[in-house]
């Protein structure tokens, strides 16, 4: 799980949802399987009309944790 920093991080992002960002990101689990993370950010996207950069901002938190839970195995 990324920490509360990294998150904040990515929040800050300009143009992204601050609270978005944050709620995704410190929602997700790092037992489930990334596509599965990308799937469930795209409808999010969709069903509340996030802008492209709280979706990436999120996608680059997610890649993020993904990357340091390998590093961790």
């Amino acid at each position: 799980m990324l920490k509360i920093g990294e998150v904040v991080r990515y929040a800050c992002r300009p143009g992204a949802k601050a609270v978005a960002v944050e709620n995704f990101l410190t929602s997700a689990d790092s037992t489930i399987p990334l596509e599965l993370h990308l799937q469930n950010l795209q409808a999010d996207a969709r069903s509340y009309k996030w802008s492209n950069a709280t979706v990436q901002a999120i996608r680059a938190g997610l890649f993020e944790e993904y990357k340091e839970e390998a590093r961790n195995e």
